[in-house]
């Protein structure tokens, strides 16, 4: 079969959602297979979620609310929605809009078959199915567990819920007010609510919903909704359709990666929010960054997830729904009372800042949620995500350190200054922490400075090669991928043309790169030095200049000869790079571990600072080592739904 750049494993809706992206982005040359058992629509769920009259996909909703309830025993809150509606769309027109378009698009296979296994090996990534096996550079997949998940939940609460779409035999529904909860019902051992949705005055999809440890049946929860429309809603009825589903709402945290090459996404990717079982928004803003990110540069690399303190607040609220439910009700209430439903579904879909939180907070039952902080700051130690500010703080320490050793050297302020020994010293220093400054442009290039926010990467990244060498990041960038992509082939820009001579290969390295943009800027730079900071210019060779022409070498020879030289690689797989033999220390005066290139390469996830943790690893140790957990998010094991409302949100 005939290898594509990508797999999507799974058409539901983390898949489709992952194709609509791409689809929508400016790049769509990539070669895509999306295998699923059966790519025939099926109205088995309704996906609702809020957001403004002109969210993505509100088009395809079968219904539409502005306005919303949520109802106590002795409190009732009825409010317009502002600027958001609440959409509702029914999965088979979801899965018509996308397929439509991915069918008959040219770079896109669909293979019908039953997936049996997803992996990864020295040739890429795979999926094997009942007709055959299928390889990629990558895969995402919402299908099968990461095989590592197995932390127990500390609060393991179900959001478990059984629904009846009824016709009424008299008008009791108001079609443009949803409810979003009714509190006014039996409390069966948790938080218990009724969810309605009405699409007429006379008919409406009618929810008993519970949050607790333990479930019920569905026919417990049809008897409760019959119930509930009998007694409080006092009419008549006839069933016109049966729903009901089991959702985790836990505190289990499963990577967003199961290797290096296979992505998780939509509920198995951890796009579900713990404290809700919201997941829409969630998965569109996941497979939104995977998509586009991939689209421009053919990779995959992982999205940060939300702030931890979201994580900290599904936490608290979880705390109490399963140590004491009647608490949490007392919450839910107080949020109620005093916040406009409005600002509380903005809060729910993460969307507020710290600021509207705390305001949010005053008035909640303190004792029942600061108590809750304490005993759940161990739990947030390995809740949190990828740590941002350590990769953009040791960017900062090699920035700052190079300025403060290159102005010393150009001031002849260093240690003994003026002797051969000492200038030569200093010299080789400021020609290593160069290559530093453009490890940190490296970084950038994989979004490691700071982990989720790549506009905030890229433009690290132009300071740090504008200051190196007046070099053009976003042509570095593209380069670089493509060597990824496509290491020693001739579709790699950084391989030699004909000539592996060391010297050679080298110049025509560098000169690929060199241009009239950088000419000009490396004038500005020298001028600058010269006369705006009139500095000798005997200084300005010996400590600008020749660091600079020294840390090209370094870089060149390190980070592309030595490892991609013609011969046998590491594992001779796609990778198609080899190590240095160096003990860390000697490998990072050499170059920022960047010698251990084929671990680089085999987990571009990871910053040069924790390359040397996984040296010498190779196969399943390799690719889980040193795996962050990324985002909070449930097992799929604990999913169990038969045709179901899933309750999903998005902006």
């Amino acid at each position: 079969m005939k290898r594509a750049d990508l797999i999507v494993a799974g058409a539901g809706l983390g898949g489709l959602s992952f194709l609509w992206h791409w689809l929508e982005s400016d790049n769509r040359s990539q070669r895509i297979t999306v295998i699923d058992r059966t790519f025939e629509p099926r109205s088995d769920r309704t996906w609702c979620f809020w957001g403004p009259p002109t969210a993505m996909f509100s088009v395809t909703a079968s219904h539409s609310w502005h306005k919303s309830e949520v109802l106590f025993g002795d409190f009732a809150a009825r409010q317009n929605l502002g600027d958001l509606r609440y959409h509702c769309i029914q999965s088979e027109d979801y899965q018509r809009l996308v397929l439509a378009r991915i069918q008959n698009h040219p770079n896109v296979t669909l293979i019908e078959a039953s997936i049996q296994e997803i992996g990864e090996d020295d040739d890429g990534a795979f999926v094997v199915s009942s007709v055959g096996r299928h390889r990629a550079s990558w895969v995402v997949q919402s299908v099968q567990e990461h095989p590592a998940v197995g932390r127990t939940a500390r609060y393991p609460i179900r959001q478990h819920f059984g629904g009846l779409e009824v016709e009424t035999a008299r008008p009791v529904f108001t079609p443009e007010r949803f409810t979003m909860m009714d509190f006014r019902v039996p409390q069966r051992n948790g938080v218990t609510f009724m969810y309605t949705l009405p699409t007429s005055e006379t008919t409406a999809l009618v929810e008993h919903t519970v949050f607790s440890p333990t479930t019920m049946t569905p026919e417990e929860h049809f008897e409760a909704t019959e119930q509930y429309i009998r007694e409080t809603l006092d009419t008549d009825f006839t069933v016109l359709r049966r729903e009901s589903g089991d959702l985790p709402m836990d505190d289990t945290f499963p990577p967003q990666q199961s290797s290096p090459r296979v992505f998780n996404i939509g509920i198995v990717g951890g796009n579900i929010k713990p404290s809700t079982g919201y997941a829409f928004s969630r998965i569109q803003r996941h497979t939104r960054a995977l998509a586009s990110n991939f689209a421009l540069t053919g990779r995959l690399t992982p999205v940060a997830g939300s702030p931890s303190r979201f994580a900290l607040y599904d936490l608290l609220f979880l705390r109490v729904m399963h140590s004491k439910p009647a608490h949490a009700l007392m919450v839910f209430e107080a949020l109620f009372r005093q916040n406009p439903i409005e600002n509380v579904m903005k809060f729910l879909d993460e969307r507020t800042h710290l600021f509207e939180e705390l305001r949010m907070f005053v008035g909640l039952p303190k004792r029942h949620l600061l108590g809750g902080v304490f005993a759940l700051m161990g739990r947030l130690r390995w809740l949190r995500a990828i740590q941002p500010f350590r990769g953009l703080g040791i960017a900062a320490s090699l920035f700052a350190g190079w300025l403060g050793v290159l102005w010393m050297g150009l001031h002849g302020l260093h240690p003994a200054a003026g002797t051969v020994t000492a200038d030569g010293a200093w010299i080789l220093l400021t020609a290593f922490l160069s290559s530093g400054v453009f490890m940190t442009a490296h970084e950038a290039m994989h979004g490691l400075v700071v982990p989720g926010f790549p506009q905030t990467n890229r433009w690290v990244g132009r300071l740090s090669t504008w200051t190196y060498a007046g070099l053009d990041y976003d042509t570095l960038e593209r380069a670089h991928h493509l060597h990824h992509a496509h290491p020693a082939t001739s579709k790699d820009p950084d391989y030699h043309r004909g000539s592996p001579n060391p010297l050679r290969w080298y110049w025509n390295f560098m000169t690929q790169y060199l241009t009239w943009g950088q000419v000009l800027r490396m004038h500005v730079l020298f001028l600058a030095l010269l006369y705006g900071l009139s500095i000798p210019l005997s200084k300005v060779m010996w400590f600008w200049a020749v660091p600079l022409v020294l840390s090209t070498f370094q870089l060149f020879f390190v980070g592309t000869w030595l490892p991609h030289r013609p011969g046998s690689y590491r594992g001779d797989g796609p990778l198609k790079a080899r190590s240095l033999d160096l003990n860390p220390i000697l490998s990072f005066f050499a170059c920022f571990h960047f010698g251990y290139h084929y671990e680089h390469h085999a987990r571009p996830d990871l910053p040069w600072w924790r390359l040397w943790r996984v040296r010498g690893l190779d196969g399943d140790a390799l690719h889980h080592a040193e795996r962050p957990r990324l985002r909070a998010i449930p097992t799929l094991s604990s999913l169990t739904t038969t045709p179901v409302a899933d309750r999903v949100q998005a902006s």
